[in-house]
């Protein structure tokens, strides 16, 4: 597919960028794809980490932004758009009045806000700016062009030298991530309610899984609790155990260097097992992803992964 560079005339796609780095790839993914489909030219916007827009106790302070850690080529917002795009999208009764504004008072010089409730893709036809702002965890939106982004998102600065022995250490054959995410989804209790639990007995079903298909050689483990680990998983293999002592894009880089997968129902192994180029890969996924059964299809699956059994 051929793209024109008519970018002015076109208008814009400027992609609010915020919590962990999984949600910073979807987020990232979705708004490259629909730039490359529509031909609109694509910035990213870290409002969002400011702290004048959210103070310490909210989300934003506690994840850094991350995509700067990438070889992307999209420039980010200047100094007055990521000041209007912070203020529009500080609360929801902001974005609200601002959708009233321009949806039925017809302005239509202003900049569309879209969001994960209200997103049309057919708007994305009309010659104007957009300003996105959600997770779009949906991997059919940017299946087209997953040859762009997964070279986009490929980690591909120097490792520290400890994460160069770890490289070392699984470029071999038949190596199988294993992420277990421990943290905020036991510690934090809106968090715990919101996603599945993850018995241990899941990974040793996937490990099982996978060794009926190959060889495994060794286990690579990466945790952010890795004693508890230790002590709560058992495999008969040659395990090399990872603590998030990060950083984590390059624990991340990592996962997507072993030949196979076991990924927690989290966004940040998800694209540990989607950014593998390997395409022979077996990657096993919690078959139940969140807690509330009425969400089982905001994070999307695909289809040649395996789903896991996770009670």
């Amino acid at each position: 597919m051929v793209y024109n560079n008519n970018y002015n005339r076109n208008g814009k796609i400027v992609v609010r960028v915020f919590a962990g780095l999984g949600n910073q790839q979807f987020q990232y993914a979705f708004a490259k794809a629909l730039s490359l489909k529509y031909n609109k030219e694509l910035a990213l916007d870290s409002s969002h980490f400011l702290h004048r827009y959210h103070p310490i106790k909210n989300q934003g302070f506690y994840y850094p932004y991350k995509l700067d850690e990438f070889d992307l080529k999209e420039n980010k917002t200047n100094i007055i758009l990521r000041e209007i795009v912070g203020l529009l999208c500080r609360h929801q009764k902001i974005q609200k009045t601002y959708q009233f504004i321009n949806n039925y008072l017809m302005m239509q010089s202003l900049p569309m806000l879209v969001t994960d409730d209200n997103f049309l893709e057919e708007l994305l036809s009309k010659n104007k700016t957009f300003l996105i702002s959600g997770y779009f965890q949906k991997h059919s939106t940017f299946e087209e062009f997953a040859d762009i982004i997964r070279k986009d998102l490929t980690y591909c600065k120097e490792l520290t030298p400890k994460n160069t022995n770890y490289l070392q250490a699984i470029s071999s054959e038949n190596t199988v991530s294993i992420h277990v995410r421990r943290g905020d989804y036991v510690e934090k209790k809106h968090v715990l309610n919101t996603f599945a639990r993850i018995s241990p007995s899941y990974f040793d079903c996937a490990v099982r899984y996978i060794a009926d298909k190959i060889n495994i050689k060794k286990l690579i483990i990466f945790s952010d609790d890795i004693e508890w680990v230790k002590k709560k998983l058992s495999f008969d293999y040659n395990c090399i155990y990872i603590d998030n002592n990060g950083p984590d894009y390059q624990h991340q880089y990592l996962m997507s260097q072993c030949n196979h997968n076991i990924i927690s129902n989290s966004t940040y192994s998800w694209w540990g097992a989607w950014l593998n180029p390997n395409k022979e890969k077996i990657v096993c996924v919690p078959e139940k992803w969140y807690e509330n059964e009425n969400r089982k299809n905001d994070i999307y699956i695909p289809n040649n992964w395996i789903k896991i059994n996770n009670n």
